[in-house]
């Protein structure tokens, strides 16, 4: 991952553990709305709405004004038109020059240079603010806070997770990593009202969740290893039982690493999973990628001896051929020869084929949630990571997850 990638990501990070810390705050008949219609968190309760918009700044060495600018901005035109509206505004950011809880009280003077920037980047807003800004009652509604480090952010989370009545022994590796997952799936509804969050919601959801969320989220915590050591021993049990059918889907436009990882994903698995007598389910792996990649990917694992049933007759799909059994040779008490060993077809060739025939388990490796696929009465894993190699790690193929 680019060190950009990365700053991005905890940008995120900083923003939803702030949105955690305020569901975690509200009063009875509050509730919050991530990435909310004013700011990135919308406050609502009975005494008014509070707007908090939230920037992260690991890597500036000394606070300036300027860096707040498109933010101030974009506060003040929202100000300007609902002047009627009774909002309050946090700009809350993170320097690490700057002292956690200090207060910035911006002057008129400085909100005038702010109005006069220059900068082309803000022209509209500033467009906008000409004529009728009142300068006064905006300041009085403004605060700027200087946030605390990363670390101590999470810290107060956990802590508020505590104070809630999440278990102690639950909250590091299953609610705190949950309710930041929650927080980021909720973040990208396009239904603001499907954005909106009250605290007991929350945290009754996160009570009756026992696993650990694995995504790119949560494996960008100091904790990785650790959420990554948990989750496997979760899944340890159901991947220890034989006769259980496992269907695949990964994403291409999710991974890293997909084409070169995973001819030799498949061949671990098998490896591992389908190679004894035993081994009666044959695994289905739906790959979401173009069909030059899955011609490839087929030929690839052709010449490294694995072979794939399609279910194509010509130009002709047979579902029935596709989802059939392999025909087995005994070759010895522990060895057999099987026909084919996975079904292998492509996501957009036939979208609808994972919710045709359920496996026992299905695992999305993938950033989306694919919730066209129905998942009523199978085991569904979302493993929500950037690299094959953490996903093999979790099933158990190889011992590290570095």
């Amino acid at each position: 991952m680019s060190r950009a990638a990365d700053y991005t990501i905890q940008g995120f990070l900083f923003q939803f553990n702030k949105t955690l810390l305020e569901i975690l705050s509200l009063s009875e008949g509050g509730s919050v709305t991530v990435e909310g219609i004013v700011e990135d968190i919308d406050i609502c309760t009975p005494s008014g709405k509070t707007a908090i918009q939230c920037k992260y700044h690991e890597t500036q060495g000394t606070f300036s004004l300027s860096l707040l600018y498109k933010p101030l901005l974009q506060m003040m035109v929202h100000f300007k038109e609902n002047s009627d509206s009774n909002v309050s505004y946090i700009l809350y950011g993170y320097f690490p020059d700057k002292k956690p809880g200090e207060k910035y009280l911006l002057t008129k003077e400085e909100i005038n240079k702010v109005i006069s920037t220059t900068n082309k980047k803000y022209d509209r807003y500033v467009a906008s603010l000409k004529g009728g800004f009142r300068d006064d009652a905006f300041l009085k509604a403004l605060t700027i806070e200087f946030a605390s480090p990363m670390d101590s952010l999470i810290s107060q989370v956990q802590s508020a997770l505590k104070d809630s009545g999440i278990s102690n022994d639950d909250v590091e590796l299953i609610a705190y990593p949950n309710s930041i997952n929650e927080i980021a799936n909720i973040s990208c509804k396009h239904d603001p009202s499907e954005r909106n969050i009250r605290k007991e919601d929350l945290i009754n959801k996160l009570k009756r969740i026992k696993t650990t969320a694995i995504s790119r989220w949560t494996l960008a915590l100091k904790t990785r290893k650790k959420l990554l050591t948990a989750r496997k021993k979760q899944l340890k049990p159901h991947l220890n039982i034989n006769s259980r059918e496992r269907h695949f889907l990964v994403s291409k436009s999710s991974l890293e690493n997909f084409e070169e990882h995973i001819v030799l994903f498949i061949a671990d698995y098998l490896n591992k999973y389908h190679f004894k007598p035993a081994h009666i389910r044959t695994p289905l792996f739906c790959l979401d990628c173009s069909d030059d990649v899955f011609s490839s990917i087929r030929i690839r694992l052709h010449k490294k001896g694995i072979i794939s049933e399609d279910g194509m007759i010509g130009d002709y799909f047979d579902e029935k051929r596709f989802f059939r059994e392999p025909m087995i040779r005994k070759l010895s008490r522990q060895d057999i020869e099987r026909e084919f060993h996975i079904r292998l077809i492509r996501y957009a060739f036939c979208p609808e084929i994972l919710s045709r025939k359920k496996g026992d388990d299905l695992f999305i490796i993938s950033h989306q949630n694919h919730e066209d696929i129905d998942i009523i009465d199978v085991c569904v894993e979302y493993l929500d990571v950037t690299k094959l190699e953490e996903v093999s790690y979790l099933i158990g193929v190889c011992h590290d997850c570095e």
